[in-house]
């Protein structure tokens, strides 16, 4: 049993500016409460953590990927797999995925 957890980290580039789309390394019960922030507004324990404004932005489509994402649409680091529900996924690394229905008010990571 590993005694020493691997720390939070999002890693940089030597001035410190963290790497925009990849690199951030967090535990599954953060990947949870960035999902229930996501599926309540901006909203965590009743607080406020991101403007419905930025939320909105982020969420909504930017970009519509290729064959090889197959079509998705994409935000801000979120993926939209269906153009006309209310479902976004975060996909990390090693299947590390943040799914989140709005539709349904589902979370699952």
């Amino acid at each position: 049993m590993n005694k020493n957890p691997r720390k939070y980290e999002w890693y940089s580039d030597p001035r410190g500016c963290v790497t925009a789309g990849w690199g951030l390394c967090m535990s599954a019960k953060d990947m949870a409460v960035i999902g229930a922030m996501v599926l309540n507004d901006g909203l965590y324990n009743g607080n406020r953590i991101i403007s419905e404004e930025y939320l909105k932005d982020m969420l909504s489509p930017h970009l519509k990927l290729g064959e090889r994402f197959g079509f998705m649409n994409y935000g801000y680091l979120w993926y939209k797999p269906y153009d006309d529900k209310e479902v976004y996924a975060a996909i990390g690394d090693s299947g590390n995925i943040i799914y989140i229905n709005k539709e349904k008010k589902y979370l699952l990571e």
